[in-house]
């Protein structure tokens, strides 16, 4: 068993491409004969039934995106119940660290975009800021290829980072106090059916 311990492809990975570093390889396009695999019946020549036989209905879309949100919960919850086979794809979900990333990554760009004309930096800053989930892709993807091939390789998992720019909170504003007794007041003076400008007045010399 080969057992990685940094961030990069293991050597049986790249075993698997003949390709020699210095080397083109030429590359041609051929067209053999046409087999016919299947036949895909045309949406309009089909009933109403037929059609939900062979198509996914809304209420199935909606029902899968309410399975995975209740698995991604049931596993940040406990993640020693996490199995490869039947969580790939969940990883987003599952993983709030992503999706702090994400976000973050996302608003700096917006921010950058406000302040930097030139394209270059904006390319610098989207770099920097999504180098860890390109190295969670690496990895994701190593793993999946040994599993396509049965390589018996241990691939470990990236560990959180910091994000690498410093993302200042917005300030909130606090609301203006309001003189409830003077509120009161202006009530009082509507209750008793005066007239808009005594309302006025009232407001004017309690506010």
């Amino acid at each position: 068993m080969c057992i990685c311990t940094e961030v990069h492809v293991p050597e049986q990975c790249i075993d698997y491409y003949p390709q020699k570093a210095g080397v083109k390889r030429s590359r041609r396009v051929q067209f053999l004969d046409v087999r016919v695999v299947g036949t895909v019946t045309p949406s309009s020549s089909m009933t109403s039934d037929e059609r939900n036989d062979v198509w996914y209905q809304q209420s199935d879309l909606d029902t899968f995106k309410s399975s995975a949100r209740d698995l991604s919960r049931q596993l940040r919850s406990n993640p020693d119940q996490m199995l490869s086979n039947e969580t790939r794809g969940l990883e987003h979900r599952i993983s709030l660290e992503r999706q702090k990333h994400k976000f973050l990554t996302t608003r700096a760009i917006l921010k950058a975009q406000e302040r930097y004309q030139s394209t270059e930096q904006l390319a610098m800053i989207a770099s920097k800021c999504s180098s860890w989930a390109k190295q969670v892709a690496l990895v994701t993807g190593t793993k999946d290829f040994c599993s396509a091939y049965d390589l018996n390789v241990v691939v470990p998992d990236v560990p959180p980072q910091p994000f690498p720019l410093n993302m200042r909170p917005r300030k909130r504003h606090s609301a203006p106090e309001i003189d409830v007794s003077a509120v009161a007041e202006v009530q009082r003076c509507v209750k008793r059916r005066t007239s808009f400008k005594a309302a006025l007045v009232c407001a004017s010399t309690n506010f």
